[in-house]
């Protein structure tokens, strides 16, 4: 190998250790669960963004968060999963309650409750749509 190659693959490998997290130590993340991780952040957020989008979100809403939904889990899963099996992350056996192929149930919730949680903030965030008039003027 020549000492190029040596330098740039010595100069990568100290890059990405300094960029790699350090690990958790003795907080209350450390010895959190996938599963207490939702009950604490993703369904307080979920139930925010509802709270926010309530008297909005209509059956044309659910319909087409329905649809995301599905794609959401059709594009992430198999890239989550090779990512796993390539062991660039994983995630502790005594953090979750069990697997589906390489990931656990919980990462499956987290593709949903993000997804509907991002979905309720867009329809509260958007303007209702005005309706025209014969006339062509809004109403």
């Amino acid at each position: 190998m020549s000492d190029v190659k040596k330098h740039i693959d010595f100069c990568l490998a100290c890059h990405f250790d300094k960029l790699s997290s350090p690990p958790i130590h003795n907080t209350t993340l450390a010895f959190m669960t996938y599963l207490q991780f939702h009950l604490y952040f993703s369904l307080p957020l979920l139930l925010v963004t509802a709270w926010l989008a309530r008297g909005r979100f209509s059956r044309v809403h659910a319909r087409w968060l329905g649809l995301v939904c599905v794609i959401v889990f059709v594009f992430t899963t198999p890239w989550d999963n090779h990512a796993v099996k390539l062991g660039i992350w994983d995630f502790p056996e005594d953090k979750i309650l069990f697997r589906i192929w390489r990931l656990p149930i919980e990462e499956y919730g987290f593709f949903l409750l993000q997804t509907i949680s991002v979905g309720l903030l867009t329809v509260a965030l958007l303007r209702p749509r005005s309706i025209s008039t014969a006339t062509g003027k809004a109403a």
